[in-house]
C-alpha cells in the first residue's frame, strides 16, 4: 500500500471519528469524536503538504496513539454509550491497523528508525 493511500485511508477516518458527533447529538462527545478525529485529519494535512517520509512517519504514530484512544473511549461505560459504538471500534481498530503497517514499511522499505 503505497504511503499516500495510507494518509487518505487516515484522513477519512478522521473526518468519520468527527462525523460521529452529529449522529450522536451529545455535546459531551466532543471530547471523543472531534479531537480524537482532528489528530489524523491534521496530520495527513501535512503529510499531503509536505510527502517526506518523516512526516508519514509522524502520521503513523499519531494515527496509533488516537486508534488506541478511541478504542479506549470505546469500551468506556461513559463514552461508549452513544449510537454506533460499533463504528468506533471500527474506526480505532481501522487506525491502529493502518499505523502498523504504516510503521513497517517506513522502517523496512525507507530504512528510518522507528522512533524519531
Amino acid at each position: 500500500m503505497k504511503e499516500k493511500n495510507i494518509a487518505i485511508i487516515s484522513l477519512i477516518l478522521g473526518v468519520l471519528n468527527c462525523l460521529m458527533l452529529v449522529v450522536n447529538r451529545q455535546w459531551y462527545m466532543v471530547v471523543c469524536y472531534i479531537v480524537l478525529g482532528l489528530g489524523p485529519i491534521l496530520y495527513a494535512i501535512k503529510y499531503f503538504s509536505n510527502s517526506i517520509i518523516e512526516n508519514f512517519r509522524s502520521l503513523a504514530w499519531v494515527d496509533f496513539m488516537f486508534g488506541v484512544s478511541i478504542l479506549s473511549l470505546a469500551m468506556s461505560t461513559f463514552y461508549g454509550s452513544g449510537k454506533f459504538v460499533f463504528l468506533q471500534y471500527i474506526i480505532g481498530a481501522l487506525l491502529v491497523v493502518i499505523s502498523i503497517i504504516a510503521l513497517v514499511k517506513v522502517v523496512k522499505e525507507h530504512r528510518l528508525s522507528l522512533i524519531p
